[in-house]
């Protein structure tokens, strides 16, 4: 889906599953300088009916091309392949609220006791989970992050649980009218 504002400012978001198990959105954002930023929000084991086709094996993106990544949440259907990405050149930060720090370490260790139903094996293994982990950068709500000068990310608390937060992606370009983002987790985007 494109997202313009002019033919030289604009955000291509590409989702990965429209439904909510196996949550993943990459979005590409492309200034007139012909600078351009990729960012993931969320990247969610599919589950149940939806885990089809070895979705949970492979990441369909160039991890390496990502500059940072952000998490709404612990639920596995929304980190779980985070390792996976990292496995395939992701070495950007993850910003995430605080809370979730915590929570991801018990999770994503959990994702490599689990076997996928399709493959038959765990989705990653421990140093996969520890070098995601590294990445992780936790941050508290209402304050503004900027992953970039023309990126600025703010979380606002949803109650889904612990440490869900609704994501606020702000992208200007001088001259231009803002891409305003939201991102809810679990709620409709």
């Amino acid at each position: 889906m494109r997202i313009t504002k002019s033919k030289g400012f604009y955000a291509d978001a590409y989702l990965r599953n429209p439904g909510v198990t196996g949550s993943s959105t990459l979005i590409s954002v492309h200034w007139p300088d012909d600078r351009n930023k990729w960012f993931l929000v969320d990247a969610g084991a599919a589950q149940g009916r939806e885990n089809k086709d070895f979705y949970n094996a492979f990441f369909p993106f160039n991890a390496g091309k990502i500059d940072f990544t952000i998490l709404t949440h612990t639920h596995h259907d929304h980190q779980g392949l985070l390792p996976l990405v990292v496995r395939q050149g992701f070495q950007g930060p993850i910003f995430t609220h605080y809370a979730n720090t915590v929570l991801m370490t018990t999770s994503l260790y959990d994702s490599c006791k689990i076997a996928d139903t399709v493959t038959g094996r765990p989705l990653c293994d421990v140093n996969e989970v520890e070098a995601t982990l590294d990445l992780v950068v936790g941050c508290t709500t209402k304050k503004i992050l900027k992953p970039d000068k023309n990126i600025k990310i703010v979380f606002y608390a949803n109650g889904h649980l612990v440490g869900a937060v609704i994501t606020l992606v702000v992208i200007s370009c001088p001259g231009e009218e803002d891409i305003t983002l939201l991102f809810t987790g679990d709620f409709k985007d």
